[in-house]
C-alpha cells in the first residue's frame, strides 16, 4: 500500500511541476515522463482496484485543484464539479493501466510499448471528444519549452509528441521493475529482457524525435519575409468586463486608442522605423453591438442607446493609422430594441472584425465555443436546464452565443509601405487556439493553404490573478504553430501577448508580462511547407482511441473466458466425483 501511495503522489506532483507555475515560468518540462511512470506504477502496485481508486483519486484531485483553482472565482460550484470530472478521467486511466498490466497476453511486452497508445487514447478522449473536449494539460505540452522536441507535432499533432513522453515514462517503469526485482530475489531473464527492450525503444523514440526536430528546424529555405503585426495587450479585469458600464466602456476605449496610437508612433520613431501591416486588439475589447450596418442603424435609432459611438471610434482609428485593424467584438444580427432594457436579436456571435482604413469590413465568428464558459455541452440542448444550472453555480453569466456555421478566413490587402502582397489571416478566438482540429481546418483545406498567419485574439481575464493558466494557454498555442507550420501572434487581454514562429519558437522581443497594458511589435516569417498534419489530421489520436478500446475489450473477453462454466459433456469437479474418480484409480 505504501508503494501505491508513493507512486500516485509522484504522478500527481509531476503533473503539477511539469507545467508553468508561479515558481517556474516554463515548468520542469523534463519531469513529464514521471507523470506517466508514476500513474502506471500505482496501477501495477495496487493490491486492489478499490485501493487504486482511493490513492489516485486523492492525489490527482489535489493536482487538478491546483491547476484549476482560478475557476472558483468564476463559479464556486463549478470548480469541484470540474475537478471531479477530470479526476475521474485519471482514475479510469489508472484502472485501464491496471487491467492491461495484469493481462497475460501483454505480460511479455515492455511497458514502453503498450502504455503510449493507452495513454494517448485516454488523453484524446478528454481533449477532443468528451464534452466538446478539454485539450489542456496534456503530457506533450511541457516539451514545448524545448522546440526541437515538438517538431514531430507536424506529423499527427500533439499525440505524436505525447507518444514519446509516454514511451519514456513506460521505460522508467520497466527499469524500475527490473531494479526492484533485482534487489528482492534477482531478476529473471524475462524481466531483464523486457526492461532492456523498453529502454532501447524509448531511447530510439527520443533520438528519432530529436533528429526529426533538428531537420525541421534547419529548413530555413522554406521561410520568407512576412508581415509586421502590432499586437495590443489591454488589462481589463474580468470582474469589470462582466459589469461593463457605458461610462467604463468609453473610458476603456479611449485608453485603448491611446495605447495603440503611442505604440504605432513608437514603431515609426524607433531606431529602425517600422510601419505595421496589421494592428490587433484582444477578444471582445470593442464595446457595443458590433459593426454590422443593420445593428448600428438600430442603435442609432434607439435614443436610449449609445448609438454608433464605438463603431465610429474604431473606423476613425483605422483610417488615422492607414492600416487594417483586427478587433474582437460581439456581432449581433437582427438587433431590435423594444421597451427599456428590452433588446433582442436573431444571432449573436463572438467575432473578430477586420477593419480596413477605407471602412470596409470582414468578419470571422467563433466556431468552437468554450465548454462550460460559453456553452454547456449536451445540456445546452435544454435551455431551461442550462439556465437553472447557471443560476445555481455561476449567477450572472449568460450563454447566449451562437456557434459559427462556417470557418472563415480574413484577407489583408497589400500596402505600398508595408508588406507588399495580399495575405490571409486565421483568427482563432480564445479557446479555439487550443483546439487542434479547428486550427487545422482554419489553416488548410486538404493540402492547400488557407491562411499564412494565425492571429489569436483572447480575453484571459477569466484567469483572475492566475498567471500559470495564462502561460499554459500560450504553451498550447505553440503546438498549433508547429502542426500547421504557421506563425501566430497572440493579442490577449491581461496577457500573455506573444508571437511564435512556425516552429513554435518565441519571436523577439518575447512575451509581454501578464496583467500589464502594453504592445508587442513583431516581424513574421512565412512558411512554405505543407506538413503531413495538414492531410492526416489527428489520425494518431483516433487510432489510439480505437486501439485502446480493442485492447480493453480483448482483456475483458479473455478474463470472462477463463471464468466461464465448464463446456457441455464435462462434469464439474466436485468433492463427490473427485472421490469417485479416486476410487476408480483415475488420475487428475
Amino acid at each position: 500500500m505504501a508503494l501505491l501511495l508513493a507512486a500516485a503522489a509522484l504522478s500527481a506532483v509531476a503533473f503539477v511541476v511539469a507545467f508553468p507555475s508561479n515558481f517556474s515560468e516554463a515548468g520542469l518540462w523534463w519531469s513529464a515522463p514521471a507523470i506517466v511512470a508514476g500513474l502506471a506504477a500505482a496501477a501495477v502496485a495496487a493490491p486492489s482496484a478499490r485501493a487504486l481508486v482511493f490513492a489516485v483519486g486523492i492525489a490527482w484531485a489535489a493536482a487538478w485543484w491546483w491547476h484549476q483553482a482560478w475557476i472558483g472565482e468564476v463559479s464556486a460550484l463549478g470548480l469541484p464539479a470540474f475537478v471531479a470530472y477530470l479526476t475521474l478521467n485519471a482514475i479510469l486511466l489508472a484502472l485501464a493501466l491496471r487491467a492491461l498490466a495484469r493481462a497475460a497476453w501483454l505480460s511479455h511486452v515492455p511497458f514502453a510499448l503498450w502504455i503510449p497508445p493507452l495513454w494517448i487514447g485516454f488523453e484524446f478522449l478528454r481533449a477532443e471528444i468528451l464534452f466538446d473536449g478539454y485539450p489542456w494539460y496534456l503530457v506533450a505540452h511541457p516539451f514545448a519549452e524545448v522546440p526541437i522536441l515538438i517538431q514531430s507535432a507536424d506529423l499527427s499533432g500533439a499525440p505524436a509528441v505525447g507518444w514519446v513522453v509516454a514511451m519514456l515514462g513506460g521505460a522508467l517503469l520497466d527499469l524500475g521493475a527490473l531494479a526492484m526485482r533485482s534487489l528482492r530475489r534477482g531478476a529473471p531473464d524475462g524481466t531483464r529482457r523486457r526492461a532492456l527492450i523498453g529502454a532501447a525503444c524509448a531511447a530510439l523514440g527520443l533520438l528519432g524525435s530529436v533528429a526529426y526536430g533538428a531537420w525541421r528546424l534547419g529548413e530555413a529555405d522554406a521561410l520568407r519575409a512576412g508581415p509586421t503585426i502590432l499586437a495590443i495587450q489591454t488589462n481589463v479585469p474580468q470582474s469589470n468586463k462582466m459589469s461593463w458600464s457605458a461610462e467604463s466602456q468609453i473610458e476603456a476605449l479611449i485608453r485603448f486608442r491611446e495605447v495603440t496610437a503611442d505604440a504605432f508612433e513608437s514603431a515609426l520613431d524607433g531606431p529602425q522605423p517600422t510601419i505595421p501591416d496589421l494592428v490587433a486588439w484582444p477578444e471582445t475589447m470593442l464595446p457595443g453591438f458590433g459593426l454590422e450596418p443593420e445593428s448600428i442603424a438600430a442603435a442609432i435609432a434607439e435614443p436610449r442607446s449609445i448609438g454608433d459611438l464605438f463603431a465610429r471610434a474604431i473606423l476613425s482609428l483605422a483610417e488615422w493609422l492607414s492600416r487594417p485593424m483586427l478587433v474582437g467584438s460581439s456581432a449581433y444580427l437582427g438587433l431590435r430594441f423594444g421597451g427599456p432594457g428590452d433588446v433582442t436579436w436573431d444571432r449573436h456571435y463572438n467575432a473578430a472584425y477586420l477593419v480596413n482604413p477605407d471602412g470596409t469590413l470582414q468578419r470571422s465568428d467563433k466556431r468552437v465555443l468554450t465548454p462550460f464558459g460559453e456553452t454547456m455541452p449536451y445540456i445546452s440542448a435544454w435551455p431551461w436546464l442550462e439556465q437553472r444550472l447557471l443560476d445555481l453555480g455561476a449567477r450572472g453569466m449568460t450563454f447566449d452565443l451562437d456557434r459559427a456555421e462556417t470557418i472563415r478566413t480574413l484577407t489583408v490587402p497589400a500596402h505600398r509601405a508595408g508588406f507588399d502582397e495580399e495575405w490571409r489571416v486565421g483568427a482563432p478566438i480564445c479557446f479555439e487556439a487550443t483546439v487542434a482540429w479547428f486550427c487545422r481546418k482554419l489553416a488548410w483545406e486538404g493540402g492547400s493553404r488557407r491562411v499564412e498567419v494565425f492571429v489569436n485574439i483572447s480575453n484571459d481575464g477569466w484567469f483572475g490573478d492566475n498567471v500559470p493558466g495564462r502561460r499554459q494557454h500560450a504553451q498550447i498555442a505553440r503546438f498549433r504553430c508547429v502542426e500547421n507550420r504557421t506563425p501566430m501572434v497572440r493579442s490577449v487581454n491581461t496577457g500573455i501577448t506573444v508571437a511564435f514562429d512556425s516552429s513554435g519558437r518565441a519571436i523577439p522581443p518575447g512575451p509581454v508580462p501578464a496583467m500589464e497594458e502594453a504592445a508587442l511589435l513583431v516581424e513574421l516569417s512565412l512558411d512554405g511547407r505543407t506538413p503531413p498534419f495538414a492531410r492526416l489530421g489527428e489520425v494518431l489520436g483516433y487510432g489510439c482511441v480505437v486501439l485502446t478500446g480493442a485492447a480493453l475489450a480483448a482483456t475483458i473477453c479473455v478474463r470472462r473466458g477463463r471464468r466461464s462454466p465448464p463446456s457441455a459433456g464435462r462434469s464439474r469437479a466436485t468433492p463427490r466425483n473427485l472421490e469417485q474418480r479416486a476410487e476408480r484409480g483415475e488420475g487428475r
